[in-house]
């Protein structure tokens, strides 16, 4: 709770000219939060500029690394019985992600589409695509219009123990 200033104002003209010092430090009070809020702009886009550098220059060092696997691949991994190389400053590996359903365009069009060819078993009560069991059979689905497997993806990543901050980069298939 304020304290109760002391101080009174002893006319109308006196509340008057308080009025507008109020208003004029509320005005001084905008003008800072807005200085403020430039000043946080003009760091902030500085900061993604150069963070957005070393996300580039993470990503080529990266590329790299993947580059000297897939050469030295046989020699690392011992033949393939290891998954991951780790090294002094980190670790790296590749990997597959899991097969997916993506469904094109509307839910509700691809459920009409399994309808329409007999494929009610992929379709769930409250019908929704079971993207679970159209992976179990993907040549069921295979041509529909609504509906795509997408294969698995390969990755590779990058683990630097200083920072175990992951750098995860999409293998194209060669």
């Amino acid at each position: 709770m304020e304290k109760e200033n002391k101080a009174t104002l002893d006319s109308a003209y006196a509340v008057e000219k308080a009025i507008e010092k109020i208003a004029d430090l509320q005005n001084q009070e905008s003008k800072i939060v807005e200085a403020a809020n430039a000043k946080i702009k003009r760091i902030r886009d500085e900061a993604n500029t150069e963070v957005s550098e070393k996300e580039k220059q993470i990503r080529e060092l990266a590329l790299k690394i993947f580059s000297y696997y897939r050469k030295n691949k046989k020699e690392l991994t011992r033949d393939g019985r290891l998954k991951m190389v780790k090294l002094y400053a980190g670790s790296f590996r590749e990997y597959f992600t899991p097969r997916a359903v993506r469904i094109i365009g509307e839910e509700k069009d691809a459920i009409e589409e399994l309808k329409t060819m007999g494929l009610r078993s992929f379709i769930r009560i409250k019908e929704e695509v079971d993207k679970e069991a159209l992976l179990r059979h993907p040549r069921k689905v295979a041509g529909m219009k609504t509906i795509r497997i997408t294969e698995r993806k390969k990755k590779f990543v990058v683990v630097p123990f200083a920072t175990e901050k992951s750098v995860i980069i999409d293998i194209k298939k060669s």
